[in-house]
């Protein structure tokens, strides 16, 4: 999974979101990169883009780790994004640069021991995304919303993509995303989900 989120401050359009972040953290921002503006856990705040139509399909589920090969401290912020392509193809050049459809932050989780942080993003147009989390444990995140450093995302590794899902309108559906691998540095490749 080569790239999180979109370059910092930049506004998106979507969904709005809403998430509780376990184990004493809290949830901010949606569409778009993660502004200073945090809610608490149980606030819903869409962006000043967020999607006006008669959209209603929700995606929620849990964030964890996959405790092989890690070696990390499970804690940081988690940065799930939802975009309407896969940044893998865009990295290897089989495609273009997806859109954000909406991104949020699960602020100051703690993902050791097994512990799962829920999240729930709503009001997603209907069609076919790729979703996505990283835990970002050296707070690069506000600036370089991308796993660095060994830091590990949420990817299909059958395909080394992130997860595929398609959101009917009105459907509610469930993705737990699970942190497995951690991506190798992507150079000057610019795979970042644009804003819409």
């Amino acid at each position: 999974m080569p790239s999180m989120g979109g370059t910092g401050g930049a506004g998106g359009t979507g969904g709005g979101t809403s998430a509780t972040a376990g184990s004493g953290g809290e949830a901010r921002g949606s569409g778009g990169a993660a502004g200073n503006d945090a809610p608490d856990a149980s606030t819903t705040r869409p962006d000043a883009g967020t999607n006006t139509s008669a959209a209603s399909g929700t995606l929620m589920g849990q964030v964890s780790i996959n405790p092989a090969g890690y070696s990390g401290s499970g804690k940081g912020d988690v940065y799930i994004v939802v975009m309407d392509g896969n940044p893998t193809a865009c990295a290897l050049g089989t495609g273009g640069r997806p859109t954000l459809i909406t991104q949020l932050v699960l602020v100051g989780v703690d993902l050791k021991g097994g512990a799962k942080a829920p999240y729930k993003t709503d009001k997603l147009p209907p069609g076919t995304y790729y979703a996505s989390a990283f835990l970002d444990e050296n707070a690069t995140g506000k600036t370089n919303p991308q796993p660095d450093n060994g830091e590990f995302a949420a990817v299909d590794l059958s395909s080394f993509t992130p997860p595929k899902v398609t959101i009917v309108d009105g459907q509610q559906k469930t993705l737990d995303l699970l942190l497995n691998f951690a991506p190798p540095p992507l150079g000057g490749t610019n795979c970042a989900p644009k804003p819409k």
